[in-house]
């Protein structure tokens, strides 16, 4: 029996509370806790089915997230998917092991990225939506906007806070843990917690602030997936990282961040995380705009960008600083 680390959470509708459990865990017979969105109601909270989130200025759980529409678990549940990335695609490959029917948002008929997913097409059914949402609603499974169930969570809840872990505990058909769950073949545990870590919150991941992540496990895990996408080695991998991490530490500063405005740096985000140098550079968005996107772990630095303190002329600004990332646009 592992030991439970139990944290309250209060309803943010009604104020009742009700104790919760770090997953992965062992639950005891007549254990009363849930997942929020989950197929059994709360059963140790307010009862009303209410949602529970997290602080985000403390990390600890609490009440953020507005309650979503309640998904019928007794019929088929189809999985709604967001942008394409590495976690989107393993939720895809673990919802259909499950038996889960699967479609890809889209907005205006041409599937959804980051910059326009919370303005998908309406579609109509018993739907979990990861990580995009039509106009005005909220995603089942995420942490992008603060509202999100794992927005702002700190880095030791990465597994309940990240879309990855989010989605497992809604289809798992109990709190099995991790280590237990019937897996697709040639993905482990340990794949899907590091996975889960560095999408939340990469750098501290790097650091040895996600429980059951190592660094070293982490960053062989993501050059070995970084290569088979590229369809190179490890070793240019490396190559690359060791690079940008050169390149950051050469650039000129703007407030405490290496300015890589301008120039392509192959590996970056990868490097700030290893090497803890924040940036600031601009890519190009699939629909026009140049994006200006800022990764650092100082969250005062990122608190500072968003309220505008820092290259005041951007707009449409986003970001959670506790997971160390921030962006905007080019007006």
């Amino acid at each position: 029996m592992r030991t439970l680390t139990r944290t309250r959470q209060r309803c943010h509708r009604c104020g009742g509370e009700r104790v919760t459990l770090a997953s992965p865990h062992t639950l005891d017979d007549g254990d009363a806790t849930t997942w929020p969105h989950g197929r059994r109601g709360v059963s140790g909270g307010c009862g009303d089915g209410h949602a529970f989130g997290f602080d985000p200025t403390g990390g600890s759980p609490r009440a953020v997230a507005p309650w979503l529409p309640a998904l019928d678990w007794g019929r088929e549940v189809t999985v709604v998917l967001g942008g394409a990335d590495p976690e989107m695609g393993t939720i895809e490959r673990l919802a259909r092991h499950f038996g889960m029917p699967v479609v890809q948002a889209t907005c205006q008929g041409k599937p959804v990225h980051a910059g326009n997913a919370y303005r998908a097409d309406p579609l109509v059914g018993n739907l979990l939506w990861v990580e995009c949402a039509p106009p005005g609603g909220w995603a089942h499974a995420d942490h992008h906007r603060a509202g999100d169930h794992g927005f702002g969570a700190a880095p030791e809840w990465f597994w309940d806070a990240g879309s990855l872990g989010q989605f497992l505990q809604m289809a798992v058909d109990s709190w099995t843990p991790l280590d237990l769950v019937d897996l697709p073949s040639g993905l482990t545990a340990e794949d899907l917690r590091g996975m889960a870590a560095a999408d939340h919150c990469l750098r501290a991941a790097y650091a040895g602030a996600c429980p059951g992540v190592t660094p070293e496990s982490l960053r062989r895990m993501r050059v070995g997936q970084k290569a088979a996408q590229q369809g190179t080695s490890r070793e240019a991998i490396e190559a690359s990282i060791e690079r940008a991490i050169q390149a950051l530490r050469e650039a000129t500063a703007i407030e405490g961040l290496a300015d890589l405005r301008g120039v392509h740096v192959p590996e970056l985000p990868e490097a700030q995380a290893i090497s803890g140098i924040g940036f600031v550079a601009t890519i190009d968005d699939p629909d026009g705009r140049t994006k200006v996107v800022v990764q650092s772990g100082d969250s005062g630095t990122l608190r500072r960008f968003l309220a505008g303190e820092i290259l005041p002329e951007l707009v449409g600004r986003y970001g959670d600083p506790v997971r160390g990332f921030a962006g905007a646009y080019l007006p």
